[in-house]
């Protein structure tokens, strides 16, 4: 019987967070916090009993993850807003650094049958970085055998340092107050990068945002223009200017092209062709346009022989026989019967006829014609992925070049969406991100300057017996590593790191002194060093959307009711279309203009369309009004009309002038997450954030 075994790493995780978090940074896909529900739980309209007994309070019930119950959580959309770039962060479980805690320790090998102090038989699960009084990460190299700490970790040392506890930490980074006031709370710690990729691209596009995905798209092609090209073909060949059509061809010349200067591996000579007419040049293009030319290639003027054979080059006063071909600037002669004799001290330039040059004579008969490659600077390869209503939803980078510092990027089809200086929103906007991160910053330096395959600590297994001065050996593929070792009882007890070394992924620890049975395992730093990477080493598998409603307006009004859900929503549609909702901020609601008494109105008061025949079964609650306008929420999805005549509860008519509608489709777009709870709302004094972790 054979044996399988399949193992999904923890990075698989982080994988699928990267994916999400790269969405929202791009805007590939658009994600949107909703408030809704301005009606109280208790009533007959909510889709569940409240949990507790109404006269207790506005108590919702736990909510339930099917269809039905999805219905009615979209039915009360009121608003919803995007989730910028800004809105987005990594985020880990906090831990705070407190006297008298055992903390674990970053090790390598971390697994069920060698936990962590705390526990832990994952890294990822383990409690090895901390948050400090002064808002500084740090991460823990070493925790002297899960002593307790008593030393806050204090500075911004790029370099490892060890606290009068035994404790050794690395400075990660400092959470800005930027990052402090919308992703640090109770349970998490934000985590970012300082630099960004493009920080290490060379100028390449690693990075896009979709600023609006247009509609009405077939076969659109993304055109860049910017300062970079691509790397091993920064040019080709685009054309060819004939300079000299030259004369006394008889069939189509081979035009030899110059080749490529880069050395690539990959190089490709250009070809063409070209048509004759009346003897001459007529038409010349490119076949291919090569692989590997520089701006400025050898040789860059192409000179096309005519079929001419055995011309020697004009010389003066030199004898020529009947039948020579002479040639001259390009020019060719053939001294004709009759026509032998001695050059002059002239040149011959005519080129008709015979003229006489000393005492020969030369008939001109061809001209060498000369063409000028055309050569075009490539460009960054980008291909769209488009949705089902045309839109531009991603962008594949084949290749993105290299030198870039800026770029545009041009949406091109045909003459549905030719190329605008004032596109409207069904124009496409592509952007390409060159933002390199925060250089300036101690954690940008921090990433620099972390040293790759470092031995920052090694763990004592088994100390063996009979060592008297025990020496430490460290064979691996990297360099530099220098230890000691201290005994006790003849025991190794412990191993000081002299120097950490660099460049190790393997390692074997030798201890010699006499003694025997010592085994010694060295923990090396992550692949790209202790902190290159916070985001990476800490294992931040969960994503934090951060959305604040303080000062947002709905069709214009202010609402100050109150709401008793939130959720998060992802690529919305517009309302009455199939394109995607573009707009930063959203709304469910109807706003009407009318002829009405606003004394007769309240919050939450349930209207419905006056119907020709009873009963009137479309139904709207009142979310805000003013002395002409009012806002309302649809319940059951009916569109309110100009001339439709509303109705309250106790009879009061309400005449309809003039309608918005809704801007966002609530059934559209994927339910991602909802949250029920005790009505809040927004005042003067108070903003509504939402904080939504998702964690992979």
């Amino acid at each position: 019987m054979s044996v399988n075994y399949g193992l999904f790493k923890s990075r698989f995780k982080k994988t699928i967070a990267d994916a999400i978090y790269n969405e929202v940074l791009a805007k590939s896909a658009r994600y949107y916090h909703f408030l809704g529900k301005e009606n109280a739980w208790t009533d007959f309209l909510s889709p569940f009993i409240p949990s507790q007994d109404p006269t207790v309070g506005d108590i919702p019930g736990a909510p339930s993850d099917d269809f039905r119950y999805e219905l009615h959580v979209r039915r009360d959309i009121l608003t919803a807003k995007l989730i910028t770039p800004s809105d987005v962060s990594y985020v880990v479980p906090r831990i705070d650094w407190v006297s008298g805690e055992i903390y674990d320790m970053y090790d390598d090998a971390i697994n069920p049958s060698a936990p962590a102090v705390s526990g832990a038989i994952r890294l990822e699960e383990a409690r090895f970085y901390v948050l400090t009084s002064e808002y500084n990460v740090y991460k823990c190299l070493y925790n002297n055998y899960g002593a307790v700490s008593t030393y806050e970790p204090t500075g911004t040392s790029t370099d490892p340092f060890v606290t009068g506890d035994g404790y050794k930490w690395k400075f990660m980074y400092t959470i800005p107050i930027s990052l402090r006031n919308r992703f640090l709370s109770n349970a998490y710690i934000p985590v970012t990068t300082a630099l960004k990729a493009p920080f290490y691209s060379d100028g390449e596009i690693v990075s896009l945002s979709i600023t609006n995905g247009g509609s009405g798209y077939i076969n659109p092609q993304l055109i860049v223009t910017g300062k970079g090209y691509l790397k091993d073909n920064p040019y080709v060949i685009d054309g060819i200017i004939i300079t000299e059509p030259g004369f006394g061809y008889t069939t189509a010349p081979l035009i030899t092209f110059p080749s490529p200067t880069v050395i690539s591996g990959s190089e490709d000579t250009a070809t063409g062709e070209v048509t004759i007419s009346g003897g001459s040049i007529n038409t010349a293009s490119i076949l291919l346009p090569g692989y590997g030319y520089t701006a400025d290639p050898v040789d860059p003027i192409i000179t096309v022989e005519p079929p001419v054979t055995g011309a020697v080059n004009f010389s003066i006063s030199t004898p020529v026989l009947e039948g020579d071909i002479i040639s001259y600037a390009g020019n060719f002669y053939e001294v004709p019967v009759g026509g032998a004799g001695t050059t002059g001290t002239s040149v011959p330039t005519h080129i008709t006829g015979t003229e006489v040059n000393g005492t020969a004579s030369l008939t001109y008969i061809a001209t060498q014609a000369v063409l000028e490659p055309v050569m075009k600077k490539t460009e960054a390869d980008l291909e769209p992925i488009m949705g089902s209503g045309g839109e531009i939803i991603g962008v594949i980078i084949n290749d993105g070049g290299t030198g870039y510092t800026e770029a545009n990027i041009q949406i091109k089809e045909d003459a549905t969406h030719p190329p605008t200086s004032t596109p409207d929103s069904t124009y496409a906007v592509i952007e390409a991100n060159f933002n390199v991160g925060n250089v300036d910053t101690l954690q940008a330096t921090v990433e620099q300057l972390a040293v790759p395959g470092t031995i920052d600590a090694m763990m004592v297994l088994d100390g063996g017996t009979g060592y008297g001065a025990a020496t430490v050996t460290v064979r691996g593929d990297g360099q530099g590593c220098i230890a000691t070792a201290n005994v006790v009882g003849g025991k190794v007890h412990s191993i000081n790191i002299v120097n950490p070394g660099y460049g190790y992924t393997w390692t074997d620890i030798v201890i010699g002194g006499g003694g025997t049975g010592a085994i010694v395992r060295a923990i090396m730093s992550p692949i790209g060093g202790h902190g290159s990477n916070a985001v990476d080493e800490l294992n931040a598998n969960s994503i934090m959307f951060y959305s604040s409603f303080s000062r947002d307006v709905n069709h214009g009004l202010n609402v100050t009711n109150d709401y008793r859900k939130a959720g998060l929503l992802r690529n919305l549609k517009q309302f009455g279309s199939q394109n995607r909702f573009n707009e930063d901020l959203g709304t469910g609601c109807v706003l009407i203009t009318g002829t009405f008494d606003k004394t007769k109105l309240e919050y939450d008061m349930l209207i419905q369309k006056q119907e020709l025949t009873p009963p009137n079964y479309k139904n709207y609650r009142i979310v805000e009004f003013t002395d002409t306008q009012i806002l309302v929420s649809v319940f059951n999805n009916f569109s309110i009309l100009p001339d439709d005549t509303l109705v309250t509860p106790e009879g009061y008519n309400i005449q309809v002038t003039a309608v918005q509608e809704r801007t966002i489709d609530q059934f559209s777009g994927d339910f991602l997450f909802l949250t029920v709870r005790e009505p809040f709302a927004p005042s003067e004094e108070q903003i509504i954030t939402i904080r939504t972790v998702l964690t992979v």
